[in-house]
């Protein structure tokens, strides 16, 4: 309603004003208000959890999208986790790759060559 307006207005002092803001963390944590009165440390083995059952959790949100698990994975705080470990799994995979091609033994020419001759 008149949030998103103000939003798409540029109307930075309403927006700025502490009700806004207010409203704006309650819509932020509709689905998940217990996110807000987390410490850090159970903040980040949450998004762990999250993390390591990801699989799980979106096998679960094909099969069944509507209702309070459907509502709580659409939740920006979930949605929010699911986007930044997915990237981290990502770099984890890119680092690895990197890692595996920067430690495996180099074959020069003639070990190549060599190779051609005995294929198959």
């Amino acid at each position: 309603g008149r949030l998103q307006t103000a939003v798409q207005c540029n109307q930075q002092k309403f927006i700025a004003h502490p009700l806004s803001q207010h409203c704006l963390q309650q819509m932020w944590h509709y689905s998940f208000p217990q996110w807000r009165q987390l410490g850090w440390v159970l903040k980040v083995l949450v998004a762990a959890g999250i993390g390591v059952t990801l699989p799980v959790l979106a096998l679960l949100y094909w099969v069944m999208p509507t209702g309070k698990f459907g509502k709580w994975m659409k939740t920006p705080v979930v949605k929010c986790i699911l986007y930044l470990v997915s990237y981290v799994t990502f770099l984890v995979f890119i680092c690895l790759a990197t890692v595996e091609k920067l430690t495996a033994p180099q074959l020069d020419n003639t070990q190549v060559a060599a190779a051609d001759f005995n294929l198959p």
